[in-house]
């Protein structure tokens, strides 16, 4: 019977101790206070699902509480009133949890997670001049959210090597600023919104792969600028709607980097810039009147850049310097727009400019590549549109324009088999083709329209052929070639008509048509074996 009492007594204190000793793993505490100048503070370590609560309210208080080594713990500290400030830090832990919110001005926020999993952080402002500051790092599947809704506030996040972390800043007011800051983690997502007017939107992500940053901005005088270095398969999106906003967005030593920016109002500028990437895409969408688009891609590949404009007056300029395979494509739909695309060095290339309008200017420039292609459509009144191709093989420069008093240029120096082709509907059009030093060239020029004017040179170079045709009337073509094999074929329909030819050089051919009255072609040839061939009806 003793045996029976003492196994009992021994197995009630066991229970008694295991039940004290689970009890202790969950810690609760909470502290209520109101008034001024007042502070708590609360500290808690090890445990799971330990909660620690501050609640105060009136002025200049301050809240702390820490939790260290332990899973799933809580942390809230709410404030009412101007001036106070709560900070909370959670070590070491899983599944934490850390909430602030303040109601009033000039308060500050401060949430620090270091080495945890799974954690999340909370901070919501309302008033002005309010800060918040976030920290979380070595850790994985870590979240940030921050709200601030007033004016002159500011919001920083900082994320560093984790992956699959998660920051959030959304901003309701004027004069805000926001910034996050994500390395060296993997499958990061970073997004700030702002409404209101002179605010600033910064994202910073270095060192990582598949990171996300996106900017919306709604209002006037707004700036947003991201930047990620280093990565791969990193997307960067800035959307802004409203007037005098500027969008920047850099990617440094990537692979299969997307950048978008989308702006919707006038004077708007957006810029992007891509350097030593491959597989990169930039892409700017821009409605209004008075904008300004940029795209610098240098020491890429596979690289791909596009401007869409729909306004008047806009801007657009794409410059590839030392890539291969890169396409540059520029839409404008409006009056007075300026397009102008550089590509330097690298091969197959595309650039292609498209103008929808009057009084547009587009220009294109190809240096040192192989096997570019420079495309230029323009539609409207008195167009100008200009080529220029240096250094090159099988390069290719096209221009279409359709309207009046439109101007085309092509110029293709050095290089081997290039070929330049333009042609203009309308009256009063003119264009000139220059190729110096090239051997294999071709030149044609196809003109409709009234007192149009064609100018071909083509100089030392051989095997050259240049076509002129020209349909209406004071129409006048040019051609001059010196070189070997060169030939020059000229077709005018109309009446007073001019066409003129200038060959030095052996086994030269011209030959002139020109159907109408009052016409006159003039040929000029000096070498040897050269066939001249004039048809007048």
């Amino acid at each position: 019977m003793k045996k029976k009492v003492i196994y009992a007594a021994t197995a009630a204190l066991m229970f008694a101790a295991g039940s004290a000793f689970a009890q202790s793993t969950v810690n609760s505490a909470s502290t209520t206070q109101a008034g001024t100048t007042n502070s708590a503070t609360i500290d808690q370590a090890g445990g799971v699902g330990n909660a620690a609560s501050v609640a105060q309210v009136l002025n200049s208080n301050s809240a702390t509480i820490i939790q260290n080594g332990g899973e799933s713990n809580s942390a809230d500290a709410s404030q009412s009133g101007d001036f106070n400030s709560a900070a909370i830090t959670q070590d070491m832990g899983v599944a934490n949890s850390s909430s602030i919110s303040q109601d009033g001005t000039s308060n500050s926020a401060e949430s620090y997670q270091m080495g945890g999993s799974m954690t999340s952080s909370v901070i919501s402002q309302d008033g002005t001049t309010n800060s918040a500051y976030v920290e979380q790092s070595e850790g994985t599947e870590n979240s940030s959210d921050v709200s601030q809704d007033g004016d002159a506030n500011i919001a920083t996040v900082y994320q560093t090597l984790g992956m699959y972390n998660d920051a959030d800043i959304d901003q309701d007011g004027t004069a805000n600023d926001a910034y996050i800051d994500q390395q060296g983690g993997e499958s990061n997502d970073a997004d700030i919104d702002q409404d209101g007017d002179l605010n600033i939107a910064t994202i910073f992500q270095a060192g990582g792969i598949d990171n996300d940053a996106d900017i919306d901005q709604d209002g006037t005088e707004n700036d947003a600028y991201v930047e990620q270095t280093g990565g791969e398969d990193n997307d960067a999106d800035i959307d802004q709607d409203g007037d005098l906003n500027v969008a920047t967005a850099i990617q440094t030593g990537g692979m299969d980097n997307d950048a978008d920016i989308d702006q919707d109002g006038s004077s708007n500028d957006a810029v992007t810039y891509q350097f030593e990437g491959e597989d990169n895409d930039a892409d700017i969408d821009q409605d209004g009147v008075g904008n300004m688009g940029y795209v610098d891609q240098l020491a890429g590949e596979d690289n791909d850049a596009d401007i869409e404009q729909d306004g008047d007056g806009n801007y657009a300029s794409i410059l590839q310097d030392g890539g291969w395979e890169n396409d540059a494509d520029v839409y404008q739909h409006g009056d007075g727009n300026e397009a102008l695309v550089g590509q330097i060095g690298g091969g197959d290339n595309d650039a292609y400019v498209h103008q929808d309008g009057d009084a547009h200017f587009a220009y294109v420039d190809q240096v040192g590549g192989e096997d570019n292609t420079a495309t230029v459509n323009q539609d409207g009144v008195a167009n100008a549109a200009g080529v220029y191709q240096q250094d090159g093989m099988d390069n290719v420069a096209d221009i279409a324009q359709n309207g009046d008093l439109n101007g085309a240029y092509v110029e293709q120096i050095g290089g081997l088999a290039n070929s330049a082709v333009v042609s203009q509907v309308g009256l009063g059009n003119g264009a000139a083709v220059y190729q110096y030093g090239g051997d294999n060239n071709t030149a044609s020029v196809s003109q409709d329209g009234l007192g149009n004017g064609a100018m071909v040179v083509q100089d030392m170079a051989s095997a050259n052929d240049a076509t002129v045709t020209q349909t209406g009337w004071f129409n006048s073509a040019s051609v001059a070639q010196t070189g070997l094999l060169n030939s020059a074929s000229v077709t005018q329909s109309g009446v007073l008509n001019g066409a003129s030819v200038m060959q030095s050089g052996d086994n030269n051919t011209a030959t002139v048509t020109q159907t109408g009255f009052g016409n006159s072609a003039p040929v000029m040839q000096s070498g040897s074996g050269n066939v001249s061939v004039v048809n007048q009806h």
